[in-house]
């Protein structure tokens, strides 16, 4: 799937570029219909695709990397499956790895 850098999302404590990925939503809508029974409160809403770039650290330092990442020039690439994560209050943990297929 097309992908590319659409903007910087402010975490607050953190910096992240918004994604567009074209197709991307109507997969996530089928598959939020699926699972609609086990999705917390936090996974049942719209999408919005992003790639994490820093989280965690104090507000100025956040706002600099905020601001040098809205300096890069957009980026472009493929995304090729998903990554699946839990969160048990810890580290995030590895769940499976799932690519696209044709």
């Amino acid at each position: 799937m097309p992908a590319r850098t659409a903007g910087v999302l402010d975490f607050g404590g953190g910096a992240a570029f918004l994604m567009e990925v074209e197709g991307l939503a109507k997969v996530h809508e089928n598959l939020r219909a699926g699972w609609t029974p086990w999705l917390t409160a936090q996974d049942d809403r719209r999408l919005k695709p992003h790639v994490t770039i820093q989280n965690k650290v104090d507000r100025d330092t956040a706002r600099a990397t905020q601001a040098a990442l809205r300096e890069m020039p957009e980026m472009r690439g493929h995304a090729v499956g998903f990554a699946i994560w839990h969160y048990r209050g810890g580290p995030w943990e590895a769940a499976g790895r799932f690519p696209f297929t044709a």
